[in-house]
């Protein structure tokens, strides 16, 4: 009863458990549409493991429609019985490609005949069709509880507040060009996070600034579970600079706020609630 996930690149990017229906199945889904997988590979991250709908326009309803599909897809098979078993033919060429880390292993038939010659050591290629990026936030954006207690956040535009701007002079002169906001991750920093198995419950978050002035980020720590599943937020319990300094965590939620990333390689210290080794995924918004 279990759904293997993946994009047209046919690498699994993770599976779950669907109880649709009674009798016992093992599905693969596929997106094989170009659209809908650079859509998909957007919303991976670096760590292809899951799939955040928060990172694209619409996510949500876009991971809610897969599911439906694949839900309705199930159903039309609840009739088969336990006793009935079918092997079907090719079916080889749908498994997820293996990759021992060399980089160096291709996909192939049962025949022998190569079919891909990509691994799962793929390549981040920016994809051709353009992204929305989600705002960021600010003070003024309301909080809410979505699906499984998840944070969800709605966007306020105070529009008296930029009409007092403008009157002010405040508000950029015409035909002047904005500098854009920076996020993580991106071509602009290297993000590496470590074990400190020498210390119970520490992890070390290297961030390598490749800008020449320092920004300041609110970034949110996500933990990735064995599986690919998210945990619950808040597993990072405090966070401090190298020079022992602290950084503000918001309880609950694994944000860091307000830290201050100096051009070069910046090493943070982070406490965490247990000992688990997870992976995390690292999204910063320059405020």
């Amino acid at each position: 009863k279990r759904v293997d996930y993946m994009r047209n690149k046919k690498m699994k990017i993770f599976d779950k458990q669907r109880p649709y229906i009674i009798e016992n199945y093992a599905a693969v889904f596929i997106c094989e549409a170009d659209e809908g997988s650079i859509l998909l590979r957007t919303m991976e991250g670096a760590e292809h493991t899951f799939w955040d709908p928060k990172k694209v326009l619409n996510g949500e309803n876009i991971l809610e429609n897969i599911e439906n599909w694949i839900r309705e897809e199930l159903l039309k098979h609840s009739k088969i019985t336990n006793d009935d078993e079918s092997i079907v033919a090719s079916t080889e060429n749908l498994l997820p490609m293996v990759d021992t880390g060399s980089g160096n292993n291709i996909a192939k038939t049962p025949d022998g005949k190569v079919i891909n010659k990509e691994t799962a050591q793929e390549v981040l290629i920016t994809p051709e069709t353009e992204i929305t990026e989600i705002p960021i936030l600010s003070s003024n954006d309301t909080r809410i509880k979505g699906v499984k207690g998840i944070p969800v956040v709605k966007i306020k535009r105070n529009k008296k507040e930029d009409e007092n701007k403008r009157k002010k002079g405040k508000a950029k002169k015409k035909g002047q060009k904005k500098n854009p906001k920076k996020l993580m991750p991106s071509e602009d920093f290297q993000l590496r996070l470590i074990k400190d198995d020498s210390n119970v419950c520490s992890y070390n978050l290297i961030i390598k600034s490749l800008l020449s002035k320092e920004v300041v980020m609110n970034i949110n720590m996500i933990p990735v579970g064995e599986y690919g599943e998210q945990e619950k937020l808040g597993f990072i319990s405090s966070a401090k600079y190298s020079d022992g300094k602290d950084i503000t965590v918001i309880p609950g939620s694994g944000q860091l706020c307000k830290v201050k990333i100096q051009a070069g390689a910046n090493t943070y210290k982070l406490t965490t609630i247990n000992n688990r080794k997870l992976s995390f995924n690292i999204i910063g918004n320059e405020i």
